[in-house]
């Protein structure tokens, strides 16, 4: 099947990129440009076989599809779907100045779900800058010669903007209503490496819950479904169960251990190693190293 050859294109006003091919099927560039429209500049009435997404920088314009007309404007995105006809022009007095990105990919439907367009709606605000997004387009651009390092370079700009988009429709929507989109046990997974990372730190349960991004309630109760334990109780357990070692196999003085384990205060250290213990870290490395241990 005949293929049209990667161009690109720069002149007053109009950059693009296009006909890119791609060794990727998960998601993948297929074109790309910023445009300044004169007035009344449209496109279609037409069909495209992929996503074409438009990110309005400045200015209005019209957007006809599935028998419905809307007007649009800064800060706004509006995204073509496969095989629906449309047709969109530039505002006459204000006319709109917009970058794009097209893609396929057998997870594109999927990562645009999640940015927040739906069959039924491919429209949709943001708070976010439209420049963040035509800055990443920017790249693209520049990312232009036939070579499979420019090629790598576009799709990580593609997944590099797909996930501001992400992002960028989690701030449009209360907390209690985003999406986790990893497994529960991803999620406990995920903050156990982290809490055996920097369990020595003075590590912050609201650093893990920044890490690991879900909101803490939801955290704490996968936490205890899968370990009887809310965060901070594992963290204290798991601290004390490394200062018990330290004690057995070091000669560290307790201020020592204290610090090694996360606690810069050696005697709020010996308070809770007392309560989780029964016993002093004093006393418990005299047992220890007689033979005896709790």
């Amino acid at each position: 099947m005949y293929q049209k050859p990667t161009t690109y294109s720069e002149y007053a006003g109009y950059r693009c990129l296009s006909s890119l091919q791609s060794h990727s099927s998960d998601l993948y560039l297929t074109h790309c440009g910023i445009q300044v429209c004169p007035p009344l500049h449209a496109w279609g009435p037409d069909v495209r076989n992929e996503y074409h997404m438009h990110f309005i920088l400045n200015g209005e314009g019209h957007l006809e599809i599935k028998g419905e007309t809307h007007h649009l404007k800064r800060r706004q995105i509006f995204v073509l779907p496969p095989n629906v006809r449309a047709y969109y022009y530039a505002d006459k007095d204000n006319p709109w100045y917009y970058a794009w990105a097209s893609f396929r990919g057998r997870r594109a439907a999927d990562f645009l779900k999640l940015a927040g367009f739906a069959d039924s709606s491919m429209i949709r605000n943001t708070i976010i800058p439209a420049e963040h997004f035509s800055s990443i387009i920017h790249e693209m651009l520049l990312a232009n010669k036939l070579t499979l390092e420019n090629e790598l370079l576009r799709t990580g700009y593609l997944y590099q903007l797909v996930a501001l988009l992400i992002h960028s429709y989690e701030e449009l929507t209360d907390s209690r209503e985003r999406k986790n989109h990893y497994t529960r046990d991803t999620y406990v997974d995920h903050a156990l490496q982290y809490i055996h990372f920097n369990y020595n730190t003075q590590m912050r349960i609201r650093d893990l819950v920044e890490y690991v991004g879900i909101n803490r309630s939801y955290l704490s109760s996968l936490f205890k479904e899968k370990m009887n334990l809310s965060p901070k109780e594992y963290l204290v357990q798991y601290q004390i169960e490394k200062a018990k070692d330290l004690l057995f196999s070091s000669t560290y003085d307790i201020k020592e251990v204290a610090k090694r384990v996360g606690y810069s205060d050696s005697l709020a250290f010996s308070k809770i190693f007392r309560q989780r213990t029964g016993e002093s870290p004093s006393s418990y490395r005299s047992k220890a190293k007689n033979g005896y241990t709790v």
